[in-house]
């Protein structure tokens, strides 16, 4: 009889392969994201979107869907542009 290794030595030929293509594949994906993390352009995508002013955009709504007139929207828009210390308003006819 021949001195083989048995089923050991089958699981083994067949594992380490497989296992060391597995590591190479973690430690690329692993330097790629902490590469791309130190980028600026995919900072910029992961920021969060600008602040929109929301008491003069539903204002904009309110008016565009009828729900005030035109006098109202400008009355109330100079009472925002106001409050935010851009007085006197710029004419918004």
């Amino acid at each position: 009889m021949g001195a083989g290794t048995g089923w050991a030595g089958a699981v083994a030929t067949t594992v380490a392969p497989l296992l060391a293509v597995a590591v190479v594949i973690a430690v690329a994906v692993l330097l790629l994201r902490s590469t791309a993390l130190a980028m600026p352009a995919v900072q910029q995508r992961r920021s969060p979107p600008p602040i929109v002013d929301g008491p003069v955009e539903t204002l904009k709504e309110r008016y565009a869907q009828g729900e005030i007139d035109h006098e109202e929207f400008k009355r109330r828009l100079d009472v925002l542009m106001r409050n935010r210390g851009e007085w006197p308003p710029a004419d918004r006819s």
